[in-house]
């Protein structure tokens, strides 16, 4: 049994891993089929990230009797400073990832995470000071396939090597993921030399998006564990 789980309830997908000298991935299942039969492995603490309120619902009410279940933003303080004008709006998991890149990094930092959403989180002098928020490659293409008649296409097995799509598949999985590497690229302008050359990539789509970027950006999908390990140890609580 491990002693501490750790727990990414995300949009897409539900994660967890196990809380060692490094956080060691346990699996993911996809949200709406975890909250529909939600289960966790045995521990003595569960650590918890959520953006899906569901989802966290779902989770108390499978945490043995007995244990501990601790929640970023509710039981557990992230000492990043927000300074956003409505820091209650910002997700738990955007600022774990930037605390964690900070102090990792320093100051003035840069954290893209490309999965349901492609999201820029910016730390400026050690505070937190916004970003953006775009839609993801899944919910591009599956816009796409709403809102049109005749783009209901599958994107697996098509490869973003080249920009240009020689079919309707292609010119669209291409175009989404070409589209985000140059939103990446752009706001990496914007956001100013110090962020955009110090900063992290993370996500489900990254490792598809990081061939197609010049933004000097590091691949590391491990963050948000890092950061929930961190404030585990930081809080005396693992």
């Amino acid at each position: 049994m491990a002693a501490t789980i750790l727990l990414d309830l995300g949009n897409s997908s539900v994660k967890m891993a196990a809380l060692d000298a490094k956080p060691v991935l346990l699996g993911s299942v996809p949200t709406r089929e975890w909250i529909g039969k939600p289960s966790v492995l045995p521990a003595d603490l569960y650590v918890a990230c959520s953006v899906v309120p569901d989802a966290l619902k779902a989770l108390r009410t499978v945490v043995p009797s007995g244990k501990r279940l601790l929640v970023v933003g509710e039981d557990i303080t992230i000492p990043l400073k927000n300074a956003t004008r409505s820091p209650a709006t910002t997700g738990t998991d955007r600022l774990v990832c930037a605390y964690e890149t900070m102090r990792s990094i320093g100051p003035d930092c840069l954290v893209v995470s490309c999965g349901t959403a492609l999201v820029f989180s910016v730390v400026r002098e050690g505070r937190f000071v916004g970003g953006n928020i775009i839609p993801g490659p899944q919910l591009q293409l599956d816009s796409l396939r709403k809102g049109t008649a005749q783009l209901d296409f599958s994107h697996e097995g098509v490869d973003a090597e080249s920009a240009l799509g020689d079919d309707t598949p292609t010119a669209m999985v291409r175009g989404v993921l070409w589209g985000l590497a140059g939103a990446i690229d752009r706001l990496g302008d914007e956001y100013g030399d110090a962020s955009r050359a110090q900063g992290i990539i993370t996500g489900g789509w990254a490792v598809r998006v990081v061939p197609l970027i010049r933004s000097k950006l590091v691949y590391h999908p491990n963050v948000l564990f890092e950061g929930l390990a961190r404030l585990a140890r930081v809080n005396g609580i693992a």
